[in-house]
């Protein structure tokens, strides 16, 4: 558990970078028809969702994502590289800015799972959502953000168990 402990905030940054690079670029909405018994679907990747394509508008909640994401990355990164080059600028603001990159992925992760209905509802076709079905990318994109959140306060939450 100690081990775990120790590289919890590398682990963190790996598992919300692989959400990440999933999330722009895998399929992020699937929208299929259907006539009769024929039926043909089409898809839209993850970056497509998030800053739109061609004639469609991006989704506000995909931007909100991406945004909180890379804040989090970064402030994991400054977590787990500072301490290693022995620069003690931050130890006073640690855990703070640790409790900032936890909120800002389990929102990210929220958000994720509303890009559907923010993308339909940026480009006018609400009345087509039955049609419409969340992607890998913002699927396992969510719940890798949530994770690696999870993650992130795992040592908060032991040292806080451990002085009880």
């Amino acid at each position: 558990m100690k081990t775990f402990l120790k590289f919890s905030g590398i682990i963190a940054f790996v598992v919300a970078l692989v959400g990440f690079i999933l999330m722009l670029a895998t399929t992020g909405l699937k929208f299929t028809v259907t006539v009769g018994s024929y039926s043909t679907s089409t898809t839209a990747s993850g970056a497509d969702i998030i800053f739109g394509a061609d004639d469609a508008d991006g989704a506000i909640t995909g931007i909100f994502a991406f945004i909180l994401v890379l804040i989090a990355l970064i402030i994991i990164c400054a977590g787990v590289v500072l301490p290693l080059l022995k620069v003690t600028a931050l130890d006073k603001v640690a855990g703070i800015l640790n409790l900032v990159a936890v909120i800002c992925l389990i929102v990210a992760g929220i958000l994720c799972f509303t890009v559907k209905g923010s993308y339909l509802s940026a480009n006018d076709m609400e009345a087509l959502s039955d049609q419409f079905s969340l992607g890998v990318a913002f699927i396992l994109g969510g719940i890798l953000y949530i994770v690696a959140g999870v993650v992130a306060i795992a040592p908060a939450i032991a040292n806080l168990i451990s002085k009880k």
